[in-house]
């Protein structure tokens, strides 16, 4: 039987849910998320399932403290999306683990730190540059010669910074290599 999970009849949440119809209709009666399709309600799968764990949840604890507990009433979130959000954030936390330890990532004290030395090595780099160039600038016979020199050392300096990587990345240090 081929279902449409976005349009459900109570026959049919009936049957996924394993309960008579007179039950969806009590539970429609607390709440159970229902649309209309002009006189005729029909049930939405991923808003009922919800519903109904955080239904069923609810009522067992309910029944171990002895209390009725309401969403509503501000006792507690809806336990389905607070175990939800919960079950994400670890997902993530043990995503982010994992490609720290495959070395992924680093920390950001670790990267602003091998920024600053790449900045710095870019900076004494081209600093030294007219230190390099002017005896070649020397022996140029004109204009063009010494644009060519000034040009080939400014894009060595650029290639040398374009192929820096980071390397070594650990909690501990992170050299930067060109």
């Amino acid at each position: 039987m081929d279902l449409d999970l976005a349009h459900l009849n109570r026959r049919q949440v009936a049957a996924l849910l394993l309960v008579s119809e007179r039950a969806v209709t009590s539970m429609v009666e607390r709440g159970l998320p229902a649309e209309r399709d002009g006189s005729h309600p029909f049930y939405v799968w991923s808003k009922v399932l919800p519903w109904v764990v955080d239904d069923r949840l609810r009522a067992a604890l309910a029944r171990r403290t002895g209390r009725n507990i309401n969403a509503e009433d501000g006792d507690i979130a809806p336990i389905g999306e607070s175990l939800a959000r919960k079950e994400a954030a670890l997902a993530e936390l043990r995503e982010f683990e994992v490609r720290k330890v495959r070395g992924e990532l680093i920390e950001a004290s670790a990267a602003r730190e091998a920024v600053f030395r790449l900045c710095r090595t870019a900076r004494d780099k081209l600093l030294s540059a007219p230190s390099r160039i002017a005896p070649i600038a020397i022996g140029c016979r004109d204009e063009i010669e010494i644009r060519d020199a000034l040009d080939s050392e400014m894009r060595s300096i650029c290639l040398e910074m374009a192929n820096a990587r980071i390397v070594g990345a650990s909690d501990e240090s992170v050299e930067v290599a060109g």
